[in-house]
């Protein structure tokens, strides 16, 4: 699986951002760097793709967020 953009809203201290993971020509880039403060939301940003993973792979399980 490859994330092309990811949109996140009302997840824990991120209230609306967005995040675009391609290069110049639109193909995913090979690898991203998620840098920032302590406190700045780099541990939310990979929670809430970890929780549409698991809502891709099991869409009748109850969502909970890590931690």
């Amino acid at each position: 699986m490859k994330i092309h953009t990811l949109k996140i809203q009302n997840f824990r201290a991120i209230e609306n951002s967005a995040f675009d993971f391609t290069d110049s020509l639109s193909k995913p880039k090979k690898i991203n760097l998620i840098v920032g403060p302590n406190g700045s939301g780099k541990t939310s940003i990979l929670d809430a793709i970890l929780m549409v993973v698991r809502l891709l792979e099991n869409p009748y399980h109850p969502l909970e967020a890590p931690h």
